[in-house]
């Protein structure tokens, strides 16, 4: 977990104990373009290939669409060429079909 996730709470009491606890908190970083070598930690996002892909378990793997298994990148948003590849046009709109499906 990275330090930007954490956060410490120190309680002092009148008696003079000390007692310190750290806390993580599952929200999502968005770390940029993927960079080949860098690890990342679930809850950060990356873009790569015109999508937006957010981390599940720690990996130096780039981002990839796992057809029959879970890997560690789930795709958020996909980029235009998907788009596309569902005959989709840049207007958002084919036939009458809206970009936005359920």
């Amino acid at each position: 977990m990275t330090g930007e996730r954490l956060f410490s709470v120190v309680v002092r009491q009148s008696s003079g104990q000390r007692t310190e606890k750290t806390f993580s908190l599952p929200v999502m970083l968005y770390r940029g373009v993927f960079r080949a070598g860098e690890t990342y930690h679930p809850g950060d996002t990356v873009t790569w290939g015109g999508s937006l892909w957010h981390c599940n378990s720690m990996t130096e793997d780039k981002p990839e669409k796992l057809i029959h298994q879970p890997g560690p990148w789930l795709q958020n948003v996909g980029g235009m060429q998907e788009a596309e590849n569902d005959g989709i046009t840049d207007t958002g709109r084919d036939q009458g079909t809206s970009a936005c499906r359920p």
